[in-house]
C-alpha cells in the first residue's frame, strides 16, 4: 500500500507540472490597440501604437520601423519628422509563438493654405549668393539688402552675378500645382537692338519636414533647352581672382548640377 501510495503521488506531481508546463507555453493572446493595418500620420505629431492582451497574461513585445527596431516596450509612439510611407512592424511573443500586426503609414506634405491674408509675391529671402559679376556689391543691384526688397514686390530687382550664383526665396502658404502656370518669375531681357537674354535654373522644394525651411529635397524645373543633345550639363566654373582690384576670397568655385 505505501507503494501504491508514493506511485499516486507521483503521478499526482507530475500531472501538476505537465499541466503548468503546458500552460506557460500557451502563445500570447493579444491584439493591437489600432486594428487597421494602413493608417494616416501627420509630420512631428504624435501616433500612438499599443499593444494589450486578452487573457491578463504578459508577454514581450518588438516594434520595427522600416525593419530597424526602436522598442521592446507595450507601446510605441511614432513621429515622423517628414513625409513618406513608413512601415511599423510589431511582434508579440514568448517562448511558445507570437502573434504580428503591420501597419503601413502615410504622411502627406504638410500643406500651409492660402488665405485672404496670403501673399502671392516673395515673403522670405532665406540666402543670396551671387557668384562675381559686374553689380555684384553695388548696393541698389548686388548686395544683401537689395536681395530683402524682394520680398513682397514686383519693382526690384537683383542680380546673382555669373555662373552659379542664387537665391533662395519663400512664400507664406503652399504653393499648389494646379491647371495652368502656378509660379512666375521674372528676369531682365531686353529687345533689340541690344537684344540678350540671361536665363536661370529654377528649384523648387516641398516643406517635407514641416519647418518652414529650404532644408529639403530640391528638383530642377526643365527649361527650354533642358532636352536638347547641344545642352552641356553637370559642368563647373572656377572663379580666380588675380587681387588686382579687391581683397576678396582668391577662388570661388561653383558647381552646377542639372
Amino acid at each position: 500500500m505505501k507503494i501504491n501510495n508514493y506511485f499516486v503521488a507521483l503521478l499526482t506531481i507530475a500531472s501538476l507540472l505537465f499541466g503548468c508546463k503546458k500552460d506557460s507555453e500557451n502563445a500570447p493572446d493579444g491584439k493591437m490597440g489600432i486594428t487597421e493595418n494602413a493608417i494616416t500620420g501627420k509630420v512631428n505629431t504624435r501616433t500612438e501604437l499599443y499593444a494589450v492582451t486578452n487573457d491578463g497574461r504578459g508577454f514581450q513585445h518588438e516594434w520595427k520601423l522600416d525593419g530597424k527596431v526602436v522598442s521592446t516596450a507595450y507601446n510605441f509612439g511614432f513621429v515622423p519628422t517628414t513625409a513618406g510611407t513608413y512601415i511599423i512592424e510589431y511582434k508579440g511573443y514568448n517562448s511558445a509563438g507570437s502573434f504580428n500586426h503591420t501597419y503601413t503609414v502615410t504622411v502627406p506634405i504638410p500643406v500651409v493654405a492660402a488665405t485672404p491674408n496670403s501673399s502671392k509675391f516673395i515673403y522670405k529671402v532665406f540666402e543670396y549668393v551671387p557668384a562675381p559679376g559686374q553689380h555684384i556689391n553695388n548696393a541698389s543691384l548686388g548686395s544683401p539688402e537689395q536681395a530683402q526688397k524682394l520680398v513682397g514686390s514686383i519693382n526690384n530687382l537683383v542680380s546673382l552675378g555669373g555662373f552659379g550664383g542664387y537665391i533662395v526665396f519663400g512664400f507664406d502658404h503652399s504653393v499648389v500645382n494646379q491647371t495652368g502656370a502656378d509660379l512666375a518669375i521674372y528676369g531682365n531681357p531686353l529687345g533689340p537692338p541690344y537684344a540678350f537674354a540671361e536665363p536661370g535654373i529654377v528649384m523648387i522644394s516641398q516643406d517635407k519636414n514641416g519647418n518652414g525651411l529650404p532644408d529639403d529635397e530640391w528638383f530642377e524645373l526643365a527649361g527650354s533647352e533642358y532636352a536638347k543633345t547641344t545642352t552641356i550639363k553637370n559642368y563647373e566654373i572656377t572663379y580666380t581672382n588675380p587681387k588686382a582690384a579687391a581683397n576678396v576670397a582668391s577662388i570661388i568655385k561653383e558647381i552646377a548640377v542639372l
